[in-house]
């Protein structure tokens, strides 16, 4: 491994971490925007890149475009429609802001791509039919071009200036495309995760596939970089987050299983990502539960949001990283305050056992409890945390010793 690897068994000391029970308990960083409720189930989900925007396109092919600036009011309103298109003959699977935050993508199930003008609310362009799949995928690259991945693994290239045939089209796998990334250093380089388990580098000028990692045995269904692009992880069906070095993508240099916070010898399938500052990440998995994660040191931090055991559709962070927002089965945007994750603070020379029942770090999630955060005593000894249960908010209450480490205590 190269000197970016790391894991959670890291016993190298952390010059960040001086207290790791040191959280902001701040009952006004716990609000946020109300809930809204949705008449279908919502396949995809976008926040704006700098506004207080968010869109969203379900089922019936219908794209929303609501805002919620009025969030930080007394009064507590719901977020406001304030742009609603229905172009899609069946459902929308994929919707994203354009780079300048002016336009909207979405993609359905149709195969044709549509492309919104925010300002005049007119429908700048539409590629009919372009793929003869279901879009699975949707990644816009810039100013003029847009990415799309489909259910047969056909990656392909839209120019807004070329009209509806696309510039570049390559045969990636057999499976679906499940994600699309674009490094920020541009060029025609994409990454693309795929239901065969493996990590694809695809050159879209060259129209071909220049490298394909080592199969990992269960279906990739989401990634992101982190740690500025020095690293990307990848979530599986097998419940484990599989972590690449940038630009060493043959293999992974390391592997976190996320396991169920209930039954933690059950895996769960992780169906979404997202970033949250550099290293830490917010996951979907199947039962309706979204968690937080540190990576490299690798280690569960808790629960951010909970659907009460529905699906979860997408994820998506605001712009400034304080709000969370989930769609699921359930019919509903739900909104979650993140702005403390990024003060955490992780300690890789603690252990965390398999069976540790993970805190809630929001209010929101633990609301019918009569206490949500408690603060505990920044010099409370770590054995005395492993002997009690789990359900304040700070991380030092999940970093609790391994058998080894009470042994020697």
């Amino acid at each position: 491994m190269s000197d970016d690897d790391s894991d959670s068994d890291s016993s190298i000391e952390d010059p960040i971490n001086k207290d790791k029970n040191e959280i902001i308990n701040n009952s006004d960083k716990c609000h946020c925007p109300l809930d809204i409720d949705t008449d279908s189930i919502v396949f995809s989900l976008d926040c704006h890149p700098s506004q207080d925007f968010f869109v969203f396109g379900d089922i019936e092919g219908t794209v929303k475009l609501y805002s919620y600036d009025n969030w930080n009011n007394e009064d507590k309103l719901k977020p406001g429609l304030v742009l609603q298109y229905r172009e899609h003959k069946r459902g929308c699977r994929k919707v994203a802001f354009h780079t300048d935050g002016m336009k909207l993508w979405s993609a359905g199930r149709d195969g044709t791509i549509l492309c919104y003008d925010i300002e005049t609310e007119n429908v700048l362009e539409q590629f009919t039919r372009c793929h003869d799949y279901p879009i699975y995928s949707l990644r816009v690259l810039n100013e003029h071009i847009v990415a799309t991945g489909d259910d047969n693994g056909i990656l392909k290239c839209f120019d807004l200036r070329k009209g509806c045939k696309a510039i570049s089209e390559v045969k990636v796998c057999e499976e679906w495309i499940s994600e699309i990334i674009a490094p920020s250093s541009g060029g025609r380089v994409l990454l693309v995760t795929a239901g065969d388990g493996c990590l694809h580098t695809v050159n879209t000028r060259r129209q071909a596939v220049t490298l394909s990692s080592e199969c990992l045995n269960s279906e990739l269904l989401c990634a992101t970089p982190f740690r500025n692009e020095r690293n990307l992880v990848c979530g599986d069906s097998g419940g484990a987050l599989n972590i690449f070095n940038w630009s060493e993508f043959g293999n992974i240099s390391d592997r976190f299983p996320v396991y169920n916070t209930v039954n933690s010898d059950e895996s769960l399938a992780i169906d979404h990502i997202v970033i949250c500052g550099t290293s830490i990440v917010c996951v979907a998995s199947e039962d309706g539960v979204v968690r937080a994660a540190h990576l490299l040191p690798n280690k569960l931090l808790g629960i951010v949001g909970d659907h009460h055991g529905n699906g979860i559709e997408d994820l998506a962070m605001s712009h400034d990283d304080k709000l969370l927002l989930s769609v699921g089965h359930d019919k509903a945007v739900r909104f979650w305050n993140v702005e403390t994750l990024n003060s955490m603070k992780v300690d890789s020379r603690i252990k965390v056992p398999s069976r540790t029942k993970f805190k809630s770090l929001n209010k929101k999630v633990t609301s019918n409890q009569k206490e949500f955060f408690e603060q505990l005593d920044t010099e409370l000894d770590v054995t005395e945390v492993a002997d009690t249960e789990v359900d304040g908010t700070e991380v030092g209450d999940s970093d609790l010793n391994s058998s080894d480490d009470d042994d020697e205590s």
